[in-house]
């Protein structure tokens, strides 16, 4: 970071009346607004302070930035588990509850999910882009094409004119045309 932008983020931090000084606390915190999914911004105003102290703060305190990482990485993990376990067929174990002559009884029951056709499409467009993404990937060749004799004896006097001009190579010779 250049010192003029340091000084200002530094100068930003005393004109504001909150806290802005880094402390061990803070690992905590910045650990767990990660695992909640939380922006930079939304840490900033967390810790009631300028989104540049904490971009400051991860660059200038490792062990800032390892927090932060190792919680949005733990709830990345979460949501890819919850989304690969949406993705497919499974039995669960569920206990139901039944009064049966006025006795409760609790009993286990397996039951059937089948799996999130969007959460299959979606992680095999991420896992497989080329076999299952949203888009395709069109490839166009440019050929050239050599055309050595062509008959113009159709073509009136006036379009054969026009052909010469835009360049089509081999017209300079107009054949006798009486159209």
């Amino acid at each position: 970071m250049n010192k003029q932008r340091l000084q200002k983020v530094r100068s930003m931090e005393r004109k504001s009346k909150l806290p802005s000084k880094y402390n061990e606390s803070r690992l905590r915190l910045v650990y767990y607004l990660a695992l909640l999914g939380a922006t930079d911004a939304q840490i900033a105003e967390a810790m009631e302070v300028d989104v540049n102290t904490i971009d400051l703060w991860k660059r200038t305190h490792p062990e800032f930035l390892e927090e932060l990482s190792r919680g949005k990485l733990l709830a990345d993990m979460r949501v890819a588990k919850g989304l690969f376990l949406n993705c497919q067929d499974r039995y669960v174990e569920e206990e139901e509850v039944h009064i049966v002559k006025g006795v409760t009884k609790k009993i286990k029951v397996k039951k059937f999910i089948q799996g999130d056709k969007w959460a299959q499409v979606r992680w095999l467009s991420i896992r497989q882009r080329g076999n299952w993404s949203d888009t395709q990937k069109v490839e166009i060749t440019n050929t050239n094409i050599n055309i050595t004799k062509i008959d113009l004896t159709g073509f009136s006097t006036e379009h054969l004119k026009v052909m010469e001009e835009i360049g089509l190579a081999g017209l300079n010779q107009l054949p006798e045309h009486g159209g």
